[in-house]
């Protein structure tokens, strides 16, 4: 059982690394390569940016 255990934990935390980056990266896009009005920045801000 010890080993199912490592190797789930092991899986999940790789997927929760990627989930992050691929966030990262798409805001990022979003913010500074799409066209000013397709910036969703300030709309997820609760102040405007």
């Amino acid at each position: 059982m010890g080993l199912l255990a490592k190797k789930a934990h092991f899986l999940l935390v790789y997927k929760l690394i990627a989930a992050l980056f691929a966030h990262v990266t798409g805001a990022l896009k979003h913010r500074f390569l799409d066209k000013p009005e397709a910036d969703v920045l300030p709309r997820m801000l609760p102040t405007r940016v």
